[in-house]
């Protein structure tokens, strides 16, 4: 009944589940320029660092927050793709528009939600903003508006 009762809110708001997520990340954007979430570069966790050359995916570093006792990590997953072998028939199609079909490296943001020691319990889905709130983030953690300030101060 709760999960009807949400899905008759959401519906009455206008708005589905996809465009609740891009809500959510666009609000996180929003609080990380505005100051009210604060970021914390980490070295990535275990399973995320790049320790060996068979690994298919790590991180370089991940970032922290806390909102409301409940911990946010934001990293960029750096991967292997390796296209499938049956798309022999549809290579100039697929080089027409640009898709590589070689094996490459690919990165793409990952936002997560940590439990109190510290484990992924919930991965957000990969919605439109993603990109830009980690463009945020590292300025944020890197202190570039500090810096621009420094330099035009000079």
């Amino acid at each position: 009944m709760a999960e009807i009762e949400r899905k008759d809110k959401s519906e009455a708001q206008g708005t589905d589940s996809g465009s609740r997520w891009v809500q959510v990340i666009t609000k996180i954007i929003e609080m990380t320029q505005d100051g009210k979430l604060t970021w914390m570069s980490r070295n990535p966790p275990h399973s995320l660092q790049a320790d060996n050359s068979t690994q298919k995916e790590y991180a370089e570093v991940v970032f922290e927050t806390s909102f409301k006792g409940k911990t946010l990590r934001l990293y960029e997953l750096h991967f292997y793709y390796e296209p499938p072998a049956n798309l022999s028939g549809f290579h100039k199609i697929l080089e027409a528009v640009g898709t590589q079909l070689k094996p490459h490296w690919e990165t793409r943001p990952v936002l997560e939600l940590l439990d109190e020691n510290g484990l992924s319990v919930f991965t957000f889905p990969y919605v439109a903003g993603l990109k830009d709130l980690l463009i945020a983030v590292k300025y944020q953690t890197a202190g570039v508006y500090d810096l621009i300030e420094d330099i035009l101060a000079g």
